[in-house]
This record gives C-alpha cells, structure tokens and sequence, in this order.
C-alpha cells in the first residue's frame, strides 16, 4: 500500500533556472556563463551540506571575495532562480493531501534557500515532514538522508513513492527500498505513476 510521497524540489517541484535568472546571476558575479556553470557545480555540494558558508562557496566559485551588500544580493539573485515552483505539481500536493497520503520534500539545499522558501511557499504547510541537506550534514544520494526522510514520515520505505529529476537520486531510493520514480515531466510523471500505481494515489494534472 502506498502511504506516502517524498518529492525533490528543484526541478521538480520548482522550475529549473529561466535564461533570465541566470543572465543576472553571471552579471552580479561578473563571470562568464561556462566559467560559472563548471565553478557552480564543482562547490556546491558544500554548500548543500553546509561545509561551506554562502562566503566561502561564493568565492570559490568567482575566485574572489564580496562585501557583505553584494553576497546579499548575489545570494538573493541565486535563490530567486530557483523559487518558482511548478503549478502542476503543487496542485498535487494539494491533491495528495486531500486524498490523505503522507507528504515529504527531500531536497540538497544550501541554509539560505531553506530559509527563504520556508518563508515564501504557502504550500509547504500542507507538507508532513521536510528534510533538508544542509540540515542534516547529508545529501542525496547517501542513504542517510532518505532514511532520515522516510522516518520523518513514519512510513517504512516500500510505503513511499520517491520522486526526483536525477537518476542517481532515483536509483538510490529504489536501493533501499522505496519505490523511485525519475522526473521528466508533469506528463511522463503521470503516465508513469498511472502504469506502475493505478488508483492507489492521484495523478498530477497538466
């Protein structure tokens, strides 16, 4: 029986950055847009961990230092791009709430993102548990992060429904036993949790 569903936020629940989001990003850190996506991605898992301060990832990925106005505005500029959330899939939040499922979100997150989406995101309000990698010293893909998760819920993990954009993430949670489901789409989403689930929960709509 499923119970329950832990979802990913970025890319998943949130949109993936606009060409426009990270325009002004690269314009705040005065870095080429290829320079920044190698340097971005190298540091980040730190960051999500919370090794690494906002200061300390931010210069090493620009290589320099910032004062304390302009990492405020760079970090801002950083956690916009990731803030719009998918209507889609917060509509099945709802849906998944009203039909009485348990509802997770399993995210690596720097400290200042968590913050300021926990302020912002009504939405989060109908979710049961939250688990957060800068929280926990833990990210995706490591087992101890979904164990955290699954327990937050109170469900065992072949009572939950896993949800994510990678597919390392989603082998992961099927290693421990949850049932993994790769997100590429509202659309392929609910094909996929239709052929695999039937009725046991509600299908998100386009």
């Amino acid at each position: 029986m499923i119970r329950g569903v832990i979802l990913d936020y970025g890319g998943v629940l949130a949109l993936e950055p606009t060409a426009e989001a990270l325009a002004r990003l690269h314009a705040l850190c005065e870095i080429d847009a290829e320079v920044f996506a190698g340097a971005w991605l190298e540091h980040r898992h730190g960051y999500d961990l919370g090794e690494l301060s906002a200061a300390d990832y931010w210069a090493l990925v620009t290589g320099r230092r910032y004062d304390e106005e302009l990492l405020a505005r760079v970090v801002a500029a950083d956690v916009d791009s990731w803030a719009e959330t998918n209507p889609a899939m917060i509509g099945w939040v709802g849906a998944l709430k009203e039909a009485g499922l348990r509802i997770g979100v399993l995210s690596n997150m720097p400290r200042e993102h968590w913050l300021d989406y926990e302020r912002r995101h009504d939405w989060l309000a109908l979710c049961d548990h939250v688990t957060v990698s800068w929280d926990r010293g833990t990210a995706k893909p490591e087992p101890e992060i979904y164990l955290h998760s699954i327990a937050g819920l109170g469900l065992e993990p072949h009572e939950a429904v896993f949800v994510d954009d990678r597919e390392d993430n989603v082998a992961a949670a099927d290693s421990l036993g949850l049932h993994g489901v790769l997100f590429t789409g509202v659309d392929g989403l609910r094909d996929e949790l239709g052929r695999r689930f039937g009725d046991a929960l509600p299908l998100p709509l386009a």
